[in-house]
């Protein structure tokens, strides 16, 4: 979202976990690879795209000092790839035929069009879009005020937030090479308690939905996609889905066979093994899911 160079850090924050992969070089040249990971206490960090979502930054500072390794000598902030829950956001697929030239003009058209068209309320927000395809724009906003607390903490921590992403789009783009040309495939994240689905076609994303999941009733939550399909199907009429990309985390990965089962979906689990060599990272016995994450904000994916 917010880029200003590519740092070899990256955080990942969640309401149950904060991940951390560094793969930075010493200085006498040698590359270092680290990925740790630790629990956060219950109600620490809740995600959500208009509210306050640290709601004791102590406690959370706590944890981030003793994940992150300190730097003896270091006076500068240690700047990073910050990855957040895809709730704290709200995003939006535009079609737009053409845009003004002037960034000015483009910006308030775009920000004129999310007020309008989606309801969100854009005073005090940050708006970042990308196109996606010939006519396709994606946009991503945020409030200032939810930016501002991770920012801070940040900070505090020792750490200077210079690319600020979300976990969905960072681990969608990690699975493109899963999405065979010519077809119409489902990439579904049930990360961080959220239910985020972007529905591609030839790589590039056709429709968009995030929402807070059913609670953890397989039944509910097999509906939730059953539903969600229906709908693509019904406003695009787009090809036949057979497959799903499923990201999830421990327990979560039962639905890789309801979906099976239930739905008749081929189901992809992506992995460490759809990194490439020299990208992986010795995560055993981590939350793969949180891991990959953060390790796609460092490489870039």
């Amino acid at each position: 979202m917010i880029q200003f160079g590519r740092p070899r850090c990256a955080l990942k924050l969640g309401p149950t976990h904060a991940a951390w992969v560094d793969v930075s070089r010493q200085w006498w040249g040698r590359s270092q690879r680290r990925a740790q990971q630790i629990d956060l206490p219950s109600g620490v960090l809740r995600p959500s795209p208009g509210e306050p979502n640290i709601t004791d930054e102590t406690v959370l500072l706590e944890r981030l000092r003793r994940l992150v390794p300190s730097r003896p000598r270091q006076w500068s902030l240690r700047p990073i790839v910050l990855i957040l829950s895809d709730l704290c956001v709200r995003s939006r697929l535009l079609e737009v035929e053409q845009l003004p030239a002037r960034k000015a003009e483009r910006d308030a058209l775009i920000r004129w069009r999310l007020d309008k068209e989606a309801s969100f309320p854009m005073a005090g927000t940050r708006v970042v879009t990308q196109m996606v395809g010939p006519t396709s724009l994606l946009a991503i906003v945020i409030r200032e005020t939810v930016l501002e607390q991770y920012e801070a903490v940040c900070r505090a921590a020792g750490l200077l937030a210079v690319d600020v992403d979300i976990a969905g789009f960072r681990l969608c783009n990690l699975s493109l090479s899963l999405v065979p040309p010519q077809q119409t495939v489902a990439w579904l994240s049930l990360l961080d308690g959220a239910f985020s689905l972007i529905i591609l076609r030839n790589q590039s994303p056709l429709f968009i939905r995030t929402k807070i999941r059913a609670r953890s009733i397989p039944g509910a939550i097999v509906k939730d996609l059953q539903h969600s399909l229906a709908y693509f199907h019904e406003r695009f009429g787009a090809g036949e889905i057979r497959r799903v990309i499923l990201v999830a985390e421990g327990a979560d990965a039962e639905y890789q066979q309801l979906f099976a089962e239930e739905l008749g979906l081929e189901v992809i689990r992506p992995d460490w093994n759809h990194m490439p060599l020299n990208r992986r990272l010795p995560a055993d016995g981590f939350n793969h899911a949180a891991m990959l994450a953060a390790a796609a904000g460092v490489f870039g994916a």
